[in-house]
């Protein structure tokens, strides 16, 4: 291609390795395969298949991880058959069909528009979850997530619509971008009967916030105000109950460090390369950001995992850090790399699908009787 020889070809989650011999082939397997493990990654050799272009069949036998790699004459990928022989055939697979058929459908959003109007008429009851947040771009993104149940008791639950929020995030705002997605979907007020927030104050302001404003319009909207429930979201309020969790003496140190190795390039690439020639578990520290609420976690972990080669590249760096060596630090470091690690835990089991507020609820009390045991 363009006087260049294409050797490897990825498609998602699947790699095409091309060479012109047997040997040439078994080496470009050797390289991929310790590429692989150095990203901490497992090539299956029971999934990998390999075939000979030939006018006349060849055996092959190629070998990774010492386990023999079988061969095949006649591949199926994931339309046509594609043989040794280099012929391909044109018999369709029900897989082909069936991507021809949605092929054919004009407006795939039209398409998913409908199917959520059928799904909401058949709700009897429905809550909503509002979250704001901001992406990369600056622009706000209003989540809009909800819960219905049917005649036949059936809870379902789905990310409804992703609202961009591009001028002001007022509580007005996020209200007309709901009232919009009711009207898209057709869907009544007088069947909304609870809405759960992130708590923040353009959600919850008495009388400007969405809330409010909600309550303030209740009559007009049809919305039967006395059973209407308003939560503030469990999983947020565990999110902001674990930040009051400081020791300033541990996370100074670690993110002043961490930020010493990573914002400069130089450091960057040295400490890879130290960690790399020592044949160390992981080959690199991770960034702490307050956004990712687990991130604050992966990144102690990391870093008390580290620990001894961190010191050393320090100490070749001659900024040696005196907490490294010190019992009582590297205690505090343990011990708060292991509360942030249970909150995380916490936080995935707040984040299953299909759970009601009182199996949330059981969660939080069987943390906090788990504190008890830890003291």
């Amino acid at each position: 291609m363009g006087n260049k020889d294409i050797r490897i070809l990825c498609y998602g989650d699947d790699a095409v390795l091309i060479a012109e011999n047997e040997d040439g082939l078994q080496r470009l397997l050797f390289k991929f395969n310790t590429t692989a493990k150095s990203l901490k990654m497992k090539i299956s050799a029971a999934k990998i298949k390999c075939m000979i272009t030939s006018k006349t069949p060849i055996r092959c036998k190629l070998v990774v991880d010492d386990e023999i790699i079988q061969q095949e004459m006649k591949f199926k990928y994931p339309g046509p058959d594609i043989s040794g022989s280099g012929d391909i055939g044109v018999e369709e697979t029900k897989r082909t069909e069936e991507l021809r058929r949605t092929c054919k459908i004009d407006n795939v959003n039209e398409w998913i528009l409908e199917r959520k109007r059928k799904w909401n008429e058949r709700m009897v009851k429905i809550a909503r979850a509002l979250d704001e947040s901001t992406d990369l771009s600056d622009t706000a993104q209003l989540a809009i997530f909800i819960r219905g149940i049917d005649k036949e008791f059936t809870v379902t639950e789905e990310l409804l619509s992703l609202q961009p929020l591009k001028a002001t995030t007022t509580g007005e705002d996020i209200f007309n971008e709901v009232q919009k997605v009711f009207t898209n979907f057709g869907l009544p007020w007088s069947k909304l009967n609870g809405v759960c927030t992130d708590g923040a104050p353009s959600m919850v302001v008495l009388r400007k916030g969405f809330i409010g404003i909600l309550n303030e319009k209740a009559t007009e909207l049809n919305v039967q105000k006395d059973d209407l429930i308003v939560l503030h979201c469990i999983i947020h309020q565990q999110n902001l109950c674990s930040k009051s969790i400081r020791l300033h003496n541990v996370m100074n140190v670690v993110v002043k460090t961490i930020n010493f190795i990573r914002s400069r390039g130089l450091n960057h690439r040295q400490f890879k390369t130290f960690l790399d020639e020592i044949s160390a578990e992981y080959n690199d520290v991770t960034y702490y950001c307050g956004i990712r609420w687990m991130s604050k976690g992966k990144m102690l972990k990391r870093f008390y995992e580290l620990r001894n080669e961190i010191a050393d590249f320090i100490k070749i760096k001659d900024k040696p850090l005196s907490e490294l060596s010190d019992p009582k630090w590297i205690c505090d470091l343990a011990f708060l790399v292991d509360l942030t690690g249970y909150l995380n835990d916490l936080n995935l089991k707040l984040q299953k699908q299909g759970q009601l507020v009182n199996d949330l609820d059981n969660h939080l009390k069987a943390f906090q009787i788990k504190l008890r045991l830890w003291e």
